[in-house]
């Protein structure tokens, strides 16, 4: 969790995706919750339907292959779907 809050600490534009399982139908206090953690981190929330992690990286151009400018690392958080091409 600490790695968690020092990464988010540190991120200039934190994008919080969440897929299809997940609405306040089915967990009302896991949105709160996601939606609370984001304004904290100055973040965005994108709700998706579908293959969450496919379609958000191609919306968001990394569907490919891409070239660090500069940055020494990159953290991405997936979901529980597994990883697909878009």
């Amino acid at each position: 969790m600490h790695t968690l809050v020092a990464t988010l600490q540190q991120a200039k534009k934190p994008v919080f995706i969440y897929g299809e399982r997940l609405s306040p139908k089915t967990s009302a206090q896991a949105v709160k919750a996601l939606l609370e953690v984001a304004r904290l981190a100055h973040g965005t929330v994108s709700s998706i339907k579908g293959g969450a992690n496919s379609l958000v990286a191609a919306l968001y151009g990394l569907e490919g292959s891409f070239t660090l400018n500069g940055q020494q690392s990159v953290y991405a958080a997936l979901g529980d779907e597994a990883p697909a091409r878009a």
